[in-house]
């Protein structure tokens, strides 16, 4: 039993370093925006779904407020998610 918790704990602890370390690389590429003033800002340089799989990530992590944020970015950014946006959105609860 102990060698099944051993490697529970190893998968689980693995899976979270993932999930933090593909986050720190989203988190380059959606910050553009921020980085930017509004007006010298090309949307395009942020990729369609980028802003909705760092907030998925965020949300992976417990950071809900992150998620609900880049979600809505996300939307703003390409109108054309919303009905996505908000159907994942429901069923994730938030």
């Amino acid at each position: 039993m102990e060698i099944m918790t051993r490697l529970y704990t190893y998968i689980t602890t693995e899976k979270q370093a993932d999930v933090k370390n593909i986050s720190k690389s989203y988190q380059s590429i959606v910050q553009e925006k921020e980085l930017k003033k509004k007006k010298d800002f090309n949307p395009y340089t942020i990729p369609p779904g980028a802003c909705a799989d760092y907030a998925y990530l965020l949300y992976q992590q417990k950071d809900t407020a992150g998620a609900n944020t880049w979600f809505a970015m996300e939307i703003e950014l390409y109108p054309e998610s919303k009905t996505y946006i908000n159907q994942l959105k429901q069923e994730l609860g938030l």
